[in-house]
């Protein structure tokens, strides 16, 4: 259920009206903000992740947690912890470092997301895509297939290291602008200065919003904002002009000739100026009093359309480049690259940019295509290769028949649901199917130590979707029978992924379940009343069933089977029970 919050009402106003922030930091001190942060964050997989505190985790959150939390913020004695950092790898093969704040910081953290992001998400731009509500890369990349035609050049812009290099002072000052609360400043200041734990030392963090914190994004997005403003309200009225194209004076004369002919009866010399005039443009495409630039960020990667000359391409791009160094940022000289749009493809979000160049189906000339790359697709099936053949995947062997073609099944709707807005999405996943399909197989032979081709013939099954020969097995579940299939998918252009545009943003609270369930009252194993009720957390369900199904599953677990949850709401002499494994349901 959806409530509005009095607090998140005014800040979005104020945000929608300009007018500046002031006392926000009494404000948001606010036990039903936090109790919405709780729900926002509980259902997350990386709530369960620990700082470096361990201690300091989300099992045993309670109502009197979230008052002693309010209490130090409202005495000033709140104490940021560092980050526990860590190192995930990135697509290029360099490390990305990730920063992993603990649990008390992880709800603080969420409650100024929410307050920040109420009041800064109607100032920010349609053109902003990255990290914002009912926005997404398929929000970003159908804005520029829809809105970019005739784009003449492509800018891809990428800045350096963006996260890691954001000022703080500049940061704050930013904020300070509109936020005008010494104390919340503060919060903010201290939060970025709380530096890192790494190989047992603890580090100053110099620069940058830690990737991996709750409010991070968001505070990138009000960073990068200041670039928004100067691209669409400097950059982009002074460059357009015009209001269209003026006529091509070949294709005026071609079509003045082709009318003179039917007039005249003519037919063989109709037929020939027509052909002649479908292959020259309407509109003069080098027309020097008609100019358009175009602009679409998602997070710290951009991308700009030019209608104009190469000359002028380069004067944007060096501006740009002025205007992130002024933002103590540095644009990446590897990944910013001019493209031709006629002749080459931009790269944006994974997938291939370019414009429509057909003369025998004239109504796409222009437009901007979206493509899956095929280099993109060759890295997925290198996951289901072996010297270039289909292999089995040995991490998969141990799991059950269903949930190997299930895992199977959910990594080729993945890439589809990613690819789907491209026109070419059947003929590039198609090749991945067929690679995927056989190293299925071969998983499966490798697990039941038998051959594929019987293996075809046994797990054969039409699709009920597609109506075509795909891989199956029925799985017995609470429901009775269901049909786990691989490859009974679609694989089409989905033309309109959206049937709406993007929603507008509403500042209001989610109230879960689980926050009524602490608020009742009662242990949901013993029935006592109490006023002091702690959540029992876990991180997956399915660990527990197949606890369940192998019959050692303990009393709690099967009550949180029976009520299909990750969280128990338990007084505090059953929680401890729960962990010292000595619990007995009444």
């Amino acid at each position: 259920m959806n409530t509005h919050h009095k607090l998140l009402e005014t800040l979005h106003k104020l945000g929608s009206e300009g007018q500046a922030v002031e006392r926000l930091y009494a404000r948001m001190l606010d036990e039903n903000l936090f109790l919405a942060a709780y729900a926002n964050l509980y259902s997350n997989d990386g709530a369960m992740t620990t700082g470096v505190d361990p201690e300091d985790k989300i099992d045993g959150m309670s109502l009197s947690r979230i008052q002693e939390i309010i209490q130090t913020l409202e005495h000033n004695d709140w104490k940021w912890q560092p980050v526990r950092r860590k190192h995930i790898p990135k697509a290029n093969g360099k490390m990305r470092p990730l920063g992993i704040p603990g649990w008390s910081d992880k709800l603080v953290q969420e409650v100024v997301r929410m307050v920040l992001e109420a009041y800064y998400e109607p100032r920010f731009h349609d053109e902003s895509h990255g990290f914002r509500p009912h926005r997404s890369c398929h929000t970003a990349l159908l804005q520029i297939k829809k809105t970019w035609t005739g784009v003449v050049w492509f800018v891809e812009g990428d800045i350096k290291g963006c996260f890691d290099h954001i000022d703080h002072d500049l940061l704050l000052q930013i904020l300070g602008q509109r936020v005008r609360d010494f104390r919340f400043l503060k919060l903010l200041r201290t939060m970025l200065k709380a530096g890192y734990w790494e190989d047992g030392q603890q580090r100053q963090t110099l620069s940058g919003t830690p990737q991996g914190g709750i409010v991070s994004p968001l505070l990138a997005n009000i960073f990068l904002h200041e670039l928004d403003e100067y691209v669409l309200k400097v950059l982009k009225p002074a460059f357009d002009k015009g209001t269209r194209r003026c006529i091509n004076k070949e294709y005026e004369k071609l079509n003045n000739q082709l009318h003179q002919a039917r007039r005249q009866g003519n037919i063989p010399e109709a037929k020939r100026l027509e052909r002649m005039r479908r292959e020259v443009p309407r509109s003069d495409p080098t027309d020097p009093d008609f100019r358009r630039l175009y602009y679409v960020r998602y997070a710290d990667d951009f991308l700009i359309g030019i209608i104009g000359s190469k000359a002028e391409t380069d004067d944007i791009q060096a501006k740009i480049g002025i205007k992130l160094a002024e933002l103590r940022l540095e644009m990446s000289q590897e990944k910013t690259v001019i493209t031709n749009a006629a002749h080459e493809s931009a790269r944006f979000l994974g997938y291939d940019i370019y414009k429509a160049q057909d003369l025998t189906h004239r109504h796409v000339n222009g437009r901007v295509q979206l493509s899956v790359p095929e280099d993109r697709v060759a890295h997925l099936a290198q996951r289901y290769l072996s010297d270039g053949k289909p292999i089995h995947r040995n991490a998969l062997i141990d799991a059950d028949v269903p949930e190997i073609i299930h895992i199977f099944d959910m990594e080729l709707r993945g890439y589809y649901n990613y690819y789907k807005l491209a026109y070419n999405v059947s003929t590039r996943l198609n090749k991945l199917k067929y690679i995927m399909w056989y190293s299925l197989m071969r998983t499966l032979a490798r697990k039941m130590k038998s051959s594929v081709s019987k293996l075809m013939g046994r797990y054969k099954v039409i699709g009920p979707k597609t109506g075509k020969k795909c891989v199956g097995v029925e799985m017995k579940t609470d429901r009775g029978e269901r049909l786990i299939t691989f490859g009974d998918l679609r694989l089409v252009v989905d033309w309109n992924p959206y049937n709406k545009d993007v929603d507008p943003y509403h500042p209001v609270l989610r109230q879960r379940e689980l926050i009524f369930r602490l608020k009742h009252h009662q242990c949901e194993l013993c029935g006592q009343e109490s006023e002091a009720l702690e959540a029992h957390h876990i991180r997956r369900l399915k660990d527990i069933r197949r606890k369940v199904r192998e019959g050692q599953a303990q009393a709690w677990e099967l009550v949180m089977v029976a009520r299909n949850r990750k969280t128990l709401v338990v007084c505090r002499e059953c929680h401890l029970k729960i962990h010292g494994k000595s619990l007995k349901v009444r």
